[in-house]
């Protein structure tokens, strides 16, 4: 989730023990429609630190893994974003 500039996610512990002890964690989300031909990436990069949990910042916050399989939760700072659309170009 996306909550105050800052995104919001789960994983499981052990990445995200590794998350936490590197300098700088990249987190990119994907989407594209295999009918139309389009869609678009985003990749941020920034530190990350352990958060509570989900209703602190909000009740919306899942894990699509499953949260028997999220077992930590974190919060990256972005100090990054990039990103782009991929579109058809005349048709094509």
């Amino acid at each position: 989730a996306w909550v105050d500039g800052q995104i919001v996610f789960a994983t499981e512990s052990t990445w995200g023990k590794v998350a936490l002890d590197a300098d700088q964690v990249g987190f990119q989300i994907d989407r594209a429609d295999n009918l139309s031909h389009v869609g678009w990436s985003v990749l941020a990069t920034g530190q990350v630190r352990e958060f509570a949990g989900p209703q602190s910042v909000t009740p919306n916050v899942a894990p699509w893994c499953g949260i028997n399989l999220a077992t930590r939760w974190l919060v990256l700072a972005p100090e990054r974003i990039s990103g782009r659309r991929i579109e058809l170009v005349d048709g094509r």
